[in-house]
This record gives structure tokens, sequence and C-alpha cells, in this order.
């Protein structure tokens, strides 16, 4: 995910790594990241990144320009899915597989 740190630098709002297997290594690479704040977008379906993947992202303090999260692909279960948006927050569109 050395990707990650050149974000702003790319102009890159919209991150498309569906089915790119970035796992939950990479998901937390990306949460940790600064180059996470400028991404508005984020489609991460079909990745294996795992509930501790999933709840770094909700977590990261560079999440503040995030719109939409696709995290389809793992099933969710709904306590897991609840947390998950009150963690992202009203403004983000938390798509997920239940």
């Amino acid at each position: 995910m050395a990707l990650a740190a050149y974000l702003p630098e790319l102009g890159i709002t919209h991150l498309d790594l569906s089915e790119n297997k970035i796992g939950m290594t990479g998901a937390k690479v990306l949460a940790n990241s600064t180059g996470f704040a400028s991404v508005v977008c984020l489609d991460l379906r079909d990745n294996p990144i795992l509930k501790s993947g999933r709840a770094a992202l909700a977590a990261s303090p560079y999440k503040t320009a995030l719109n939409v999260i696709n995290l389809g692909g793992e099933r969710v279960d709904k306590a897991e899915a609840k947390e998950l948006r009150k963690a992202f927050g009203n403004g983000v569109k938390v798509m997920i597989r239940a």
C-alpha cells in the first residue's frame, strides 16, 4: 500500500481497490496514512480485510473527506454493521454485505 502516501500528491479522491486483495494489513496501512484524508470515495469490495481492517478504517482520524465506502464482499453481522455506520458517521454512505 505504498500508494497511500502519494494520494494527495496525485490528486486522487476516488480510489477503487476492489478485488485487489489488499487484505487486513493494507486496510490498516491506508487507515493510518495521511493520504487517506484526500479520499472521498473508497471501494474495497471483494477484499479480505476482515473485521480488524474494517475497524481500523472506521477509527481512522484521516477519514475526514470520505463520503462513500464500499466494504462489500465479506459478510458483516448486524452488530458490526451498526458499529461501522456509527463510526463512519451520518455523512458517509457505508456499503456492506449483511
